[in-house]
């Protein structure tokens, strides 16, 4: 895998690898080491907070550089707009108590 992500960085100017799930395998914080940033995907509405939490914790206990997430699957119409940044989760327009993730 070493190989093959050197080659491909060597002809394009950027590679992307979809990996696995992260808990539960081994390949994805194995995968993460190996890239330059990792992207954490996360479904709203699908995943656990503790399940996310557990996610990040194991990337950061490997060499992986997480750089941030994407939400999907998020419905936007009539609904409060949170984000998390830094270390701290933000929300508008809702009244759910605000957690850090971390």
């Amino acid at each position: 895998m070493v190989s093959l992500l050197s080659l491909a960085a060597e002809k394009f100017d950027h590679v992307i690898v979809d990996g696995p799930p992260v808990l539960g395998l081994a390949d994805a914080p194995l995968l993460g080491s190996l890239a330059d940033a990792t992207v954490l995907v996360v479904e709203a509405g699908g995943t656990r907070r503790d399940f996310a939490r557990g996610a990040v914790k194991r990337l950061r206990g490997t060499r992986t550089h997480l750089i941030g997430g994407v939400l999907t699957k998020m419905r936007s119409r009539g609904h409060s707009y949170d984000y998390y940044y830094s270390g701290h989760y933000y929300q508008y327009g809702g009244s759910s108590e605000v957690q850090q993730l971390t």
